[in-house]
């Protein structure tokens, strides 16, 4: 499963399905006069963060023209939007998605900056017990050789 969802042609079909279904809450409600038509944000939020913004503003572009010329301003009446207003939608989209995906791209590699240095410091951890161990080890020896005969491993001193 985890293969499939790792998948871009998964992805890109699931937003295709998404911004299909953002018409519908629009076309029920009785068109975009009635509601504005802003449900296609959310894939577009999607594909930023999958695609990063090329994906994002082909997300919006896409979901601007279902918004725009696909969805009627009333659906009772069969009357079509102004292009001035789904115009201005659609560049409203593409701005978002590009602010959205310069910041996902952002978090993206502060992640992996992140990652990296939580590896280094893995490392470091690692490195710093080895050396307490071997300090340990070696006082114990001193230990050892200050109160304990080397040839017969008889104390020599008060223990």
């Amino acid at each position: 499963m985890a293969r499939w969802s790792r998948s871009p042609v998964v992805a890109i079909v699931a937003l295709g399905v998404a911004l299909g279904l953002c018409w519908l809450p629009t076309h029920w409600a009785g068109g975009a006069d009635h509601v504005p038509p802003l449900w296609p944000l959310v894939p577009v939020l999607l594909a930023a963060r999958r695609f990063g913004i090329v994906g994002a503003v082909v997300g919006a572009v896409l979901g601007g023209l279902i918004s725009g010329p696909l969805t009627a301003a009333n659906v009772g009446l069969g009357t079509a939007q102004n292009a001035s207003d789904w115009l201005l939608r659609l560049g409203f989209f593409v701005m978002i998605a590009i602010v959205s995906g310069a910041l996902f791209g952002n978090l993206k590699s502060e992640g992996e900056r992140h990652r990296a240095a939580r590896r280094e410091s893995e490392g470091m951890a690692s490195l710093l017990d080895a050396d307490v161990q071997e300090r340990k080890r070696l006082e114990d020896k001193l230990r050892e050789l200050a109160f304990r005969d080397r040839l017969t491993g008889l104390a020599n001193r008060a223990l």
